[in-house]
């Protein structure tokens, strides 16, 4: 496992530079031009009614604070590895690593140069499991995940490392050559220890086969329904479609699962597909039926 993998940007706390609470402002500025108005002998007591002037006013100068916090907060979150996007991202990368040169690759999505980003620490001592990962991520967007795997993962012997790629589900038919680009850059002289003994090879797929029923209750029309379950259901295959990713039978009870559905029922796989520290889950057929409750 690499150091950025114990990490999940996901899970981190909300950000926000500065609080924005509407209300708290609006009445700390009401008090403000109370105690103001008094030091000008001006006795004003109806800041409780709504249409007066002077609370319209407050209210309008508070309205564009709290947009002005938020839009605040908004750059300073782009300022992060977690919620920074777009040219925010890429200036973010180049700031950080100019000794490594890292930019997006064409078509490279954020989550993917998001990721390399965090590997980029690793990457710098160049033998670390992360550097590995990294300089796999790095070769061809067509590589969709790889994983740097020692002694630890019971899979080889000590001074060895396994690096198994993973290609995107559009370029399986060019699985060959792309593992063949991992590899090479993977195992150039620079970067390689004269220890270590590396094996750059496909991720090894473990198959399953989706079956599930979805019960409802009579309601909305059921193929709005179970097009709905079966785009969350993509989703979260799409998101375990990773190295040493499980797909368990709560996994995909949750995704199918909305708020129209009683229960799911799945058949298939009977349980939870764990596909080893060097595998990822091919889910080579999906079945998902109604049965809808008279």
């Amino acid at each position: 496992m690499t150091v950025s993998d114990k990490l999940d940007l996901s899970q981190l706390p909300p950000f926000a530079l500065v609080d924005v609470e509407f209300e708290a402002m609006r009445s700390a500025h009401l008090a403000s031009l109370r105690q103001r108005l008094a030091e000008e002998g001006i006795d004003w007591d109806v800041d409780v009614l709504e249409t007066d002037p002077l609370v319209i006013a407050v209210e309008e100068i508070t309205y564009w604070r709290t947009v002005d916090r938020l839009a605040l907060n908004d750059v300073a979150k782009s300022m992060t590895l977690a919620f920074a996007y777009g040219s925010h991202l890429d200036h973010l990368a180049a700031t950080l690593y100019p000794d490594l040169g890292l930019v997006r690759l064409a078509g490279e999505s954020d989550e993917r140069f998001r990721r390399r980003v965090a590997l980029a620490a690793e990457a710098r001592s160049e033998v670390t499991p992360g550097a590995y990962v990294f300089k796999a991520l790095s070769i061809d967007t067509r590589v969709a995940d790889a994983a740097a795997l020692n002694y630890a993962s019971g899979l080889v012997a000590v001074g060895e490392i396994l690096v198994p790629v993973l290609v995107e589900a559009a370029h399986m038919d060019d699985e060959a050559d792309i593992i063949d680009l991992a590899r090479q850059a993977i195992l150039s002289d620079r970067i390689r220890l004269a220890s270590e003994v590396i094996t750059v090879r496909p991720a090894r797929p473990v198959d399953a086969v989706i079956s599930a029923t979805l019960h409802l209750r009579r309601g909305p029309d059921p193929s709005l329904v179970l097009n709905e379950g079966r785009a969350r259901l993509d989703a979260y295959l799409a998101e375990r479609r990773r190295v040493g990713r499980v797909v368990s039978r709560s996994g995909l009870m949750a995704a199918l699962h909305s708020g129209t559905t009683e229960w799911v029922s799945v058949a298939s796989p009977s349980a939870d597909v764990d596909p080893g520290p060097d595998g990822w889950v091919r889910i080579t057929d999906i079945d998902v039926s109604l049965e809808v409750s008279t």
